[in-house]
């Protein structure tokens, strides 16, 4: 099983790593550019303990330098947070989010956000996201979704919820 899990973070890391370089070819404005290696790029990830007990953020950055590029990873992560929480300014970890947005510019902002409230609460999740992509935008950055999955069979939130862990998956992908 710690298998399977690995090899299934590897994978979801090396599309994740996928994503951000064909997303490094088109700029804002949709034009096609190809993606310069001799620039270094600021990528900044907003997420949860999905994003940081598997760490991500340095399997992302070694996948970029793996295929020739330079990245420097800013990340504001904390177990069980919304995005609802991430963009308030009162909340800690909202402080730290909108320290970093002061502090540089980044290229692309990769957010991820609780695992069950995109579809137990859409509006929440929308209401977030937009408050999230609104701080992304304004500093000038590509903001990039990144979708969690269902979780373990047998996890009592699934049976609590009637889901298993492909119907999650499915209900979160649509969710996004």
């Amino acid at each position: 099983e710690g298998d399977i899990m690995k090899r299934s973070v590897r994978l979801l890391s090396l599309l994740l790593g996928v994503c951000m370089i064909l997303t490094m070819t088109s700029c804002q404005l949709g034009e096609r550019k190809k993606p310069k290696k001799n620039k270094t790029y600021e990528v900044f990830f907003i997420g949860n303990s999905y994003t940081y007990c598997n760490d991500l953020p340095a399997i992302f950055k070694s996948i970029a330098e793996e295929d020739g590029y330079e990245v420097n990873i800013t990340s504001v992560l904390s177990g069980g947070y919304t995005l609802t929480s991430f963009a308030n300014p009162e909340d800690p970890k909202g402080q730290e989010v909108k320290a970093a947005f002061e502090s540089k510019e980044f290229d692309f902002v990769i957010i991820q956000e609780q695992s069950q409230r995109p579809v137990l609460d859409p509006a929440k999740f929308f209401e977030g996201a937009r408050s999230i992509v609104k701080m992304v935008r304004k500093n000038g950055a590509v903001p990039i979704f990144y979708s969690t999955w269902g979780r373990r069979e047998g996890e009592a939130s699934l049976n609590q919820l009637m889901w298993t862990n492909e119907s999650m998956t499915w209900d979160l992908a649509a969710s996004y």
